[in-house]
């Protein structure tokens, strides 16, 4: 999969008041592509690890042939619940979206916009028809979002000449997998993760804003989130904003012919 990250922010700024460069863009490029090949793809389509690419572009008409379209906008009016989402085109084309006026950083740890552009490429990647569902066993269906889970969590990746970008945790196929043995995130995985998803289909404890997507037994879909933890997220009308895919709650809603 190809992504081209544009650049239309016409100059909006961070919470913290951060603009985005053309070289923080290819650094958030440089990033996630070793991301994608480096540890999403030996999990989730393809395990030679040299299939996706991801550029900067320089302008909004820089778009090649065959590039999914990430695109850095002030804010997100359609979407007033979400920092950043991905979806479809009527073509069936992934295309992802994210405001940077609700991320604090550019390429920092937490919120930033390299940890939302991570998040929303990565769950593109695991759901590219931005439409698969994982039963667990128990009568609910748990949206296929790599991120959403672990959202809170993040780790770096250091680009040739040190610069450091950090990017999202993720879940492994293990997460959608009734009754299987951990891990089942990528962090845990690799090294000591303090606050893991305590099983499969199970968002994992504190760090504020990790939540599902789920339905159950039919009955339409609603989030769950992690529970008693202090939120650290950009806030939207008094409540945390998500890295989701959403149409109101989800533009799941519409593409299942789930009714809220």
């Amino acid at each position: 999969m190809d992504w081209v990250l544009l650049d239309l922010t016409n100059g909006a700024t961070t919470a913290s008041g951060e603009k985005l460069s053309h070289a923080d863009l290819e650094a958030i490029a440089a990033a996630v592509q070793i991301q994608l090949n480096r540890d999403v793809a030996p999990y989730y389509g393809d395990p030679g690890g040299a299939g996706h690419r991801v550029r900067a572009g320089t302008s909004s008409t820089d778009i090649q042939p065959g590039e999914c379209v990430h695109a850095i906008v002030p804010a997100l009016p359609a979407e007033p619940e979400a920092i950043a989402f991905h979806d479809v085109t009527g073509a069936g084309v992934p295309c992802s979206f994210d405001a940077i006026s609700l991320n604090d950083t550019i390429l920092g740890q937490g919120n930033s916009l390299a940890v939302s552009t991570s998040h929303e490429l990565t769950e593109a990647t695991g759901d590219p028809p931005c439409n698969m569902w994982a039963a667990d066993g128990q009568g609910r269906q748990v949206a296929k979002e790599l991120a959403d889970a672990v959202e809170m969590q993040t780790y770096p990746i250091t680009l040739p000449g040190g610069k450091v970008v950090y990017v999202s945790n993720f879940v492994l196929p293990s997460f959608f997998t009734p009754n299987a043995p951990p891990p089942y995130d990528f962090i845990s995985r690799n090294g000591p993760n303090v606050s893991p998803p305590p099983g499969p289909f199970q968002t994992a404890p504190g760090n504020g804003g990790n939540y599902q997507i789920v339905e159950t037994e039919g009955k339409g879909e609603h989030q769950i989130t992690a529970e008693h933890a202090p939120t650290h997220r950009a806030m939207v009308h008094g409540t945390p904003a998500k890295l989701a895919k959403r149409r109101h709650w989800s533009s799941r809603t519409y593409r299942r012919g789930v009714r809220l």
